[in-house]
């Protein structure tokens, strides 16, 4: 597996809660208004790729590449999401769940046949 820089930290949202909270803000907030999306919590990209690597069902190699590596890319990106708490709204999937959704949604997805074309 080819990476880029793995020290950074990331906040992260599962899509079902982002769905979510697009529809509270879409019956409850203001118009015009901005809401920041996210769960709020800053992971380490490094730790992500670790839980991955755990869960999968072979030995996997992980190298750093250059030509993943952004210049100019921030450390941490961290939304503070309290007007989205102020609706009601708060990220209900738990991290670990959407790591093992995602691995197992593309493990279904190499299990199919080939289309051909």
């Amino acid at each position: 597996m080819r990476v880029g820089d793995v020290e950074k930290r990331r906040d992260i949202t599962d899509v079902r809660d982002a769905v979510k909270a697009m529809l509270v803000v879409e019956r409850r907030g203001s118009p015009g208004g901005a809401y920041n999306l996210g769960s709020g919590e800053s992971r380490h990209v490094r730790a992500i790729l670790e839980k991955l690597v755990s869960l999968a069902t072979r030995k996997l190699e992980v190298r750093t590449e250059a030509s993943r590596l952004r210049l100019a890319d921030e450390p941490v990106h961290l939304a503070d999401i309290s007007k989205l708490r102020g609706l009601g709204w708060a990220p209900a999937i738990p991290f670990d769940r959407t790591l093992e959704d995602i691995l197992n949604c593309w493990r279904e997805r190499r299990a199919l046949p080939s289309s051909g074309g």
